[in-house]
């Protein structure tokens, strides 16, 4: 037992090599869908780290179960590389053997790690990740408003506001849309969500109109601002569906698009933890089965191909094909190339 727990721990480090890389992968990406939040960090640091949080959870799910294919690959490499599989031999155990009881016993470590994330943190995080991102997003385009400069919003509106009081409200602030100005002795930017207007007080507009420029006057007037379309188009990482607990999904009833998305979406999570249970042993597998000269190759496209699998489980789910086996399909592939190895191991040792 000592000397599978010795292994599996090998195993867990250059798992957590190739976790690192992945994770930092798609970290980066979705800094990278997130950047226009980062000029409203500079004003709410605490925020945007309160955004990066919620999208820990997802960004784990997605990276934790493909690097353990490929830190078992490297992890048998290594062990050959260093003659300690024949160490193994000469101490009266079995190498692949040893190495197939570890990749278990990562699995039942590492899935028992990512049950509570992949069945309820990622749930919790999809529900709250909208709200902060919203309100997040709402202060860069408040942000984006400076005392005495032009803040363009989009193509056809742009604000310039004068000195910034105490309470947060502008003085003199000038609205230009199209060929319409408006003008205000105070404005202040209010809203949530996806609302965001500016209050003018004292305001008055020249108004462009086939009769000619019009002047209106008004006490109070509120003005909706574009924030919106600025918001949206960075909320992509998770869908509403997310927020929904697995068994809900799962049981999600309906043949449309949606409802079949639902239900892949929850069998996924559920079975979660038997795919990361799996994968170590998939991953040790295959490092057995294949020549030791393109072996770490290997385990790159192997761990690119289960990626490039649940990127197209998705796809594959929603074209009609039950959400249960297309979520099965990557612990079934697992299953498959682990009975190989036990398999030849068997006979290795019937011949021995």
């Amino acid at each position: 037992m000592t000397l599978t727990i010795a292994l599996a721990r090998t195993m867990l480090i250059q798992a957590m090599l190739s976790f690192a890389l992945l994770f930092l992968t798609v970290l980066i990406s979705q800094l990278v869908r997130l950047g226009a939040l980062l000029i409203a960090a500079q004003q709410d640091p605490i925020g945007f780290c309160i955004v990066l949080v919620d999208i820990l959870p997802r960004i784990i799910v997605i990276a934790l179960p493909f690097s353990l294919p490929l830190g078992a690959f490297l992890a048998v490499d290594r062990l050959e590389k260093r003659d300690l599989t024949q160490m193994l031999s000469a101490l009266g155990a079995a190498p692949r053997k040893s190495l197939l009881q570890a990749a278990l016993l990562l699995g039942i470590w590492v899935a028992a790690g990512i049950t509570p994330i992949a069945w309820l943190a990622e749930s919790q995080a999809a529900e709250a990740f909208p709200v902060h991102a919203l309100n997040l997003a709402r202060q860069s385009v408040i942000a984006r408003v400076s005392p005495g400069q032009v803040a363009r919003l989009n193509d056809r509106l742009a604000v310039y506001a004068g000195k910034k009081l105490d309470d947060g409200a502008f003085e003199q602030v000038t609205v230009l849309s199209d060929r319409d100005v408006l003008a205000g002795r105070l404005g202040r930017l209010t809203g949530e969500g996806l609302r965001l207007e500016l209050a003018v007080e004292e305001a008055e507009v020249w108004r462009h109109t086939e009769q000619g420029l019009r002047r209106a006057s008004a006490e109070n007037l509120s003005i909706a601002l574009p924030a919106s379309r600025n918001i949206a188009k960075h909320l992509g990482f998770f869908h509403p569906r997310d927020a929904l607990n697995p068994v809900q999904l799962a049981l999600t009833k309906g043949s449309d698009r949606e409802a079949r998305l639902r239900r892949y979406t929850g069998w996924r999570r559920i079975l979660t933890p038997l795919i990361v249970l799996l994968l170590p042993v998939f991953g040790v597998a295959c490092a057995l089965l294949l020549p030791a000269s393109i072996r770490l190759i290997s385990g790159v496209l192997i761990t690119v191909s289960f990626i490039s699998l649940y990127v197209m489980g998705e796809a594959i789910a929603a074209a009609g094909v039950p959400a249960l086996i297309v979520a099965l399909c990557p612990a079934v592939i697992a299953l498959i190339v682990c009975f190989i190895a036990l398999r030849s191991e068997w006979h290795t040792e019937q011949f021995s």
